[in-house]
């Protein structure tokens, strides 16, 4: 939200990106579709707000929603989650199982339309790496619209596949810095998808501005800066 790049105090910010959700966002949603239950919407709308990047199945927002005290239908929680797509809140990810070339969508990952609205819910330092995921995928989104993330059948996970063309997938994992200690997690998932996705890059985006160049070839991958990734045009 550009407005907030005006409003130096923080309490001020924190304020009008609220006021965005209850007064634009809910009152839009509640009035367009008719919604009764205006309780749960909003805190089901601020639960994946706060989990953004997460994967989610509905089953387990259903779970969620009842440890705060409501009964909802799985139905019901998919139609709400329509709602917030519909009205440009939340974006949906797509399951990719890249061994069989299948999308799954009984799991998903939602991230907001603007990272500002996620640090209604958590301190923006204890939500810093789920922000730079949000950033990079609203990125390449643009670039790609034909955008996934994969889980194979150990649950090594590949942030960001992006269908190409023509049986090119360009692969992405993104982290906030990129050290020994977490080398093999995040470089790790990319042999393992080589095996069915052999066409494509696979990108590693980190706040690093360099990654040992043996590293980087023992896992067939590019580095690059996030922030000038996405200065790229």
């Amino acid at each position: 939200m550009p407005e907030t790049f005006e409003i130096n105090s923080e309490e001020a910010k924190y304020s009008y990106l609220k006021g965005i959700i209850t007064k634009v966002v809910l009152d839009d949603i509640v009035k367009r579709f008719g919604v009764d239950n205006v309780d749960v919407l909003e805190r089901l709308l601020n639960y994946m707000l706060s989990n953004v990047g997460n994967t989610i199945a509905y089953t387990g927002l259903k779970n969620k929603i009842k440890t705060l005290g409501f009964e909802m239908k799985v139905e019901t929680i998919i139609k709400y989650t329509s709602y917030f797509i519909k009205s440009f809140v939340i974006l949906e990810l797509n399951k990719f199982d890249w061994k069989q070339r299948r999308i799954f969508s009984a799991s998903k990952k939602f991230f907001a339309i603007d990272t500002g609205l996620t640090s209604l819910y958590r301190p923006g330092r204890e939500n810093f790496t789920m922000k730079l995921e949000n950033l990079v995928f609203l990125n390449a989104k643009r670039r790609r619209p034909k955008i996934y993330y994969g889980v194979n059948e150990r649950g090594r996970e590949i942030d960001f596949i992006l269908d190409v063309e023509n049986g090119f997938f360009d692969k992405y994992q993104v982290c906030a810095d990129l050290e020994e200690q977490n080398c093999a997690r995040e470089l790790g998932a990319f042999l393992l998808v080589d095996k069915y996705l052999k066409n494509g890059q696979n990108l590693i985006l980190t706040l690093n501005n360099s990654i040992s160049a043996d590293i980087l070839k023992k896992h067939n991958a590019v580095h690059a800066n996030v922030i000038r990734w996405l200065l790229e045009v």
